[in-house]
């Protein structure tokens, strides 16, 4: 108490001292120190907003909005009113009340349900099915190509009297990010996940459709017109050539003063032709056959006068026996012409036209002649006929427009400028800080300089020098030894005094 009483008097007493106008200056300097506090206070304790939904549709925002509202729950949204933003501290309970609206997972602590209670093996059969198909949906999340997820298993129990089980099948919703497109390649990775982690699960019973209907792949690897190879490959053939096209621009133009597109028509056709090429006037023996007979036998020749009677040989002794030999021979030869055959396969995937359209903004030429001056149309229509492989006997067309890109001006424009006030904010809720601290520094100095003017300063003791203490040292000898002495010597010192004294004061006196 007494050390708090001393400093009040301390700083009444410099208050007292100082003039009006320097107790101005220093009222004036706390208000703006305790200002500047409260400030920098308020700001900091403000709570920090996380996300905690993005990419909505309208219908989705507003039925977040409005169940947030509902609860006395703040929230902030962005630019685009895509994405809603919660206190970090409120955040799970915004969860609870949206209900998982728009909601990228559902994190479940320790992979359990903290609401429910297992009442028999079914339930915790059901708990376990429900915690597979949430760590499947993160998983598959995990996608580039996937914004949201989820899983449904449909997986019968066995029961009493059943001859057999009934296979387990398995549905996957997506929802597909903004500018993404889910190949068959990421649909059949889906499908093998879900089937690897499922037990008695097969690839043929998990089906895989997006947020608008379209099924990607069933059990049979059917999907939508859209997933199929014939589709996809034809979008990576445009993506490629346009980002080829694009490229080339953007190394001359420099960042965002292109947009090429390209349209393939390509022919999923595919040909085999076989061609059998005979040459007539080459021919060559493959086969000979050689058929010999050979007879040999005895023969009546007719004898006597001509006529009937020796024709019928009714006359014995008119005919001659003689002996007769044939041969025949048949030789049977097969000759085959020489032929080729000729097989044409033509695979399908062959780009019959290119359709090229292009915006381009080459720019001013500067006024001074410093720079060279912008491409011309011409000259960017060549850049880009080679970059994509135009080719005119193919039927190919293009089309380039000279202008300039506003949307894309603009929202790089807006994007700069909110990641420009979030830089800003950041920056001066840091130096805010910084401020303060420097000037309660300042302010505590200047309080400091007027107590050293109140305290005083201490004294330095006078020092004794070695001859003086020798001095002393035989003057209290002396004064044991002989005390008499002293008195006495005292005694005439203190008379001296006295009458010293007294005649100082007859002097001032008078």
């Amino acid at each position: 108490m007494e050390f708090l009483k001393q400093v009040g008097g301390q700083l009444l007493g410099v208050w007292q001292r100082n003039s009006y106008a320097s107790r101005a200056v220093f009222v004036l300097a706390i208000v703006v120190l305790l200002a500047v506090i409260a400030g920098v206070t308020l700001w900091s304790t403000r709570p920090h907003y996380v996300p905690l939904a993005a990419d909505l549709a309208p219908a989705d925002a507003a039925e977040i909005v409005s169940r947030l509202e509902s609860n006395n729950i703040p929230y902030e949204m962005n630019f685009s009113g895509t994405s809603v933003l919660v206190p970090k501290h409120q955040w799970n309970r915004a969860r609870v009340v949206t209900g998982g609206l728009g909601q990228v997972d559902a994190e479940v602590a320790d992979g359990g349900f903290a609401g429910q209670m297992a009442m028999g093996p079914d339930s915790t059969a059901e708990q376990m099915l429900q915690q597979t198909e949430l760590r499947l949906a993160r998983s598959i999340e995990r996608l580039t190509a996937v914004s949201s997820a989820t899983v449904h298993i449909a997986r019968m129990q066995r029961r009493p009297f059943q001859p057999a089980q009934l296979p387990t099948s398995a549905s996957v919703m997506l929802q597909v990010a903004p500018g993404q497109i889910l190949s068959r390649e990421q649909a059949a990775t889906v499908v093998s996940m879900v089937a690897g982690a499922v037990e008695g699960l097969s690839a043929e019973d998990v089906s895989v459709m997006d947020t608008s209907g379209r099924v990607i792949m069933n059990g049979t690897g059917a999907g939508a017109a859209e997933y199929d190879a014939s589709y996809e490959y034809r979008r990576r053939v445009e993506s490629e050539l346009a980002a080829k096209a694009n490229t080339l621009l953007m190394q001359k133009l420099g960042m965002g003063r292109a947009s090429v597109q390209v349209t393939a028509d390509i022919d999923f056709t595919r040909r085999e032709v076989r061609q059998l090429v005979y040459d007539p006037e080459s021919k060559a023996a493959t086969s000979e056959e050689i058929d010999s007979m050979e007879t040999t036998g005895s023969a009546a020749t007719p004898l006597g006068v001509a006529g009937t009677g020796s024709n019928l040989q009714t006359n014995t002794a008119s005919t001659q026996g003689t002996g007769t030999t044939s041969k025949t021979e048949n030789i049977h030869t097969q000759y085959e012409t020489s032929w080729s055959e000729d097989t044409t396969v033509e695979e399908s995937g062959v780009v019959r036209r290119l359709t090229i359209a292009a915006i381009v903004d080459p720019g001013e030429a500067p006024a001074d002649g410093s720079a060279p001056a912008p491409p011309s149309p011409e000259q960017l229509s060549a850049l880009i006929k080679q970059a994509v492989g135009f080719d005119e006997n193919r039927g190919d067309e293009i089309e380039v427009v000279v202008g300039t890109l506003a949307g894309n001006v603009q929202v790089q424009d807006e994007l700069l400028q909110v990641q420009q006030l979030d830089f800003y904010s950041k920056l001066a809720r840091a130096s805010s800080l910084g401020l303060a601290s420097i000037m309660a520094f300042i302010l505590g100095v200047m309080t400091l300089r007027k107590f050293r003017s109140l305290i005083p300063e201490p004294q330095e003791e006078p020092t004794i020098s070695a001859d003086r203490l020798r001095v002393l040292s035989e003057f209290s000898q002396k004064a044991r030894e002989n005390p008499e002495a002293m008195k006495a010597v005292l005694s005439s010192w203190l008379g001296q005094s006295e009458a010293g004294g007294s005649d100082a004061g007859e002097r001032r006196a008078a």
